[in-house]
């Protein structure tokens, strides 16, 4: 997908459309809706507050963008439940793996998906104004951070040692890890070794990444 471009012709069905705003923040989220109209209306509003929109439309173009861009691209997750190709509750295993947050916008919530409304995963009706639903997420990302907070004071770690555990836990290498936390894989590496130091584990990041895991309720 491209970042740097505006897209003003119609679009196919199940393609990857990219739209940031000049100054954009840092971030970026997933818009899986096959409804050109609310698709535009929700992306105005996302791109006026700076976050960049990835729209997709079908259950195969996510499916493509999330092997594509892999783990630590997006942080969270639009999803509209009724889509060409399937139902958009096919894709939450592949994003929970991710750790995006999800937040399921319908127009028949809550009564059609309650039971996947869990850790992580939030719904809301596609009646809820636009403003409300910008805040919505950024309160889902204020959620993440507030857990990391508190996983690092619980353990006794640091912002930065909780960040790779995080980056961890959403499977990045240590070089991708690296490149979000703009430091060394040698710095990455060192951090680990000081989350080892500092709560054991004997360089098995497994119980680590479990102990985090449930900390955010995954």
């Amino acid at each position: 997908m491209s970042s740097g471009r505006r897209f003003t012709r119609e679009q196919k069905q199940g393609e990857v459309l990219t739209g940031p705003i000049a100054g954009a923040s840092e971030i970026r989220v997933l818009h899986i809706e096959d409804d050109a109209a609310i698709a535009r209306v929700l992306a105005r509003a996302l791109r006026s507050s700076g976050i960049i929109v990835d729209l997709v439309t079908t259950l195969s173009a996510t499916r493509e963008a999330l092997l594509t861009h892999g783990p630590g691209h997006f942080d969270a997750a639009l999803l509209d439940l009724a889509l060409p190709d399937g139902n958009g509750l096919e894709l939450l295993p592949t994003l929970r793996d991710q750790q995006i947050p999800v937040l399921v916008v319908s127009g028949h919530y809550p009564t059609q998906a309650p039971e996947v409304i869990s850790a992580n995963v939030f719904g809301v009706a596609k009646s809820l104004p636009t403003e409300l639903l910008v805040r919505m997420i950024r309160g889902l990302l204020a959620r993440v951070k507030f857990l990391d907070k508190c996983f690092g004071e619980q353990y006794g770690l640091s912002d930065k040692k909780v960040e790779v555990i995080r980056w961890g836990a959403r499977h990045l290498s240590a070089a991708d890890a690296a490149k979000h936390m703009n430091c060394s894989v040698r710095t990455v590496e060192t951090y680990w070794q000081r989350v080892f130091k500092k709560v054991g584990g004997k360089r098995d990041r497994r119980p680590i990444l479990a102990a985090y895991l449930r900390f955010h309720g995954a």
